[in-house]
């Protein structure tokens, strides 16, 4: 009777991960695919062709986005990373593994589209009660324990908070304009 379980080194041993029971049933990333499949993105669908290549799915990647938004990753090179190496994002991309370049284009191309549904994204994330004390999206906290009065924010608060998200949405739409801008002149 062997003492160990079967453990063979190299990369011709399959490993299996069924990324829905590793991440649980109230991963914040399975909410943000549920409130992204909800979003009108018939905008986005308009702009692309029946001809060429097939293109990533804009919810998709909308998911990786906003997931990433919501875990403090903005750069494209680290979602795309993130798509490779962390099973939230595997799971949103369904292991499709997209490139910076298609991350970067896909938000330089609908960048329009992208306060409205900023705006659509939070409303559902606060009616999901994602804004509350154990799920945060502002700093990447995931839990807190026992808030303490320094968590604890009143109407004031809550309303600075808004104006913040609403602030950090224009900010990053005016990055997208200046960055799309700068790709049409080379």
């Amino acid at each position: 009777m062997s003492k160990f379980k079967d453990y063979q080194i190299g990369p011709d041993h399959k490993v299996v991960v069924n990324l829905s029971d590793v991440l649980g049933p109230d991963h914040l990333c399975l909410r943000m695919e549920q409130i992204i499949s909800g979003l009108d993105v018939r905008g986005i669908e308009s702009e692309y062709s029946n001809l060429g290549r097939n293109a990533l799915h804009p919810k998709m990647m909308l998911c990786i986005i906003f997931y990433g938004y919501a875990t403090g990753i903005r750069s494209g090179r680290k979602l795309a990373t993130a798509c490779k190496e962390q099973f939230p994002f595997m799971y949103l991309s369904k292991n499709c593994q997209p490139k910076k370049t298609s991350i970067n284009h896909f938000r330089m191309q609908h960048y329009l589209h992208f306060a409205d549904l900023f705006g659509q994204v939070l409303k559902a994330c606060q009616r999901e009660g994602l804004g509350d004390s154990s799920i945060t999206i502002v700093d990447g906290s995931k839990l807190l324990a026992n808030s303490s009065m320094r968590r604890t924010k009143n109407q004031k608060q809550l309303e600075k908070w808004r104006q913040t998200l609403s602030d950090d949405i224009a900010s990053l739409n005016k990055e997208m304009v200046v960055n799309s801008e700068a790709v049409k002149k080379n």
